[in-house]
């Protein structure tokens, strides 16, 4: 199995976190797949979001500010040399 599949991403991450209390997610997207396809990732990350609302026990919960599971997404620049 490619240790960076899917499954094998999230079994070995996302998985044993999966009976905490996780109120909340940063994703930060690196930078070594910047040639992929923009409409890739915007309908990738909405499925990846919800699928951890739904995985995390508190993921459907509304916080004090009212907010169901915050999720921030931090994207890498792309970095052009002159």
């Amino acid at each position: 199995m490619d240790q960076n599949s899917e499954s094998a991403l999230w079994n070995a991450m996302i998985a044993p976190l999966s009976r905490s209390t996780v109120r909340g997610a940063i994703w930060y997207q690196g930078e070594a797949n910047v040639g992929k396809d923009p409409d890739f990732y915007s309908c990738h990350m909405a499925a990846m979001v919800q699928d951890w609302k739904n995985t995390f026990p508190f993921g459907q919960t509304n916080a004090d500010n009212d907010v169901a599971f915050p999720f921030g997404i931090v994207q890498v620049n792309i970095f052009l040399t002159p």
